[in-house]
């Protein structure tokens, strides 16, 4: 990159909406990615386990230890929902 202190963000949310596969992109855009937003679609709960699974496995495996944030609307369930996003992402 031209400037080093520019990184990239990765937001699941909109990469899916734009058929990017998010998980392509850690492969491809890695050494430059400091922040990762999480989400479905409509910012609703994590319902999605498969994939939201096998993206925090390929975190995992590329050793990212950047920022990851849980993008969600408020819900009845807020506090079950956080622990669920950290049981996969931790």
């Amino acid at each position: 990159m031209r400037y080093k202190s520019t990184q990239q963000l990765i937001d699941t949310h909109n990469l899916l909406l734009e058929n990017e596969d998010p998980i392509e992109m850690i492969e491809k855009y890695f050494n430059n990615i400091s922040h990762i937003h999480v989400s479905e679609n409509n910012l609703l709960p994590i319902s999605n386990l498969e994939f939201h699974k096998k993206f925090s496995k390929k975190l995992k495996s590329v050793e990212y230890n950047g920022i990851i944030t849980y993008e969600l609307l408020p819900c009845d369930n807020l506090e079950y929902q956080i622990k669920k996003f950290k049981k996969i992402y931790n």
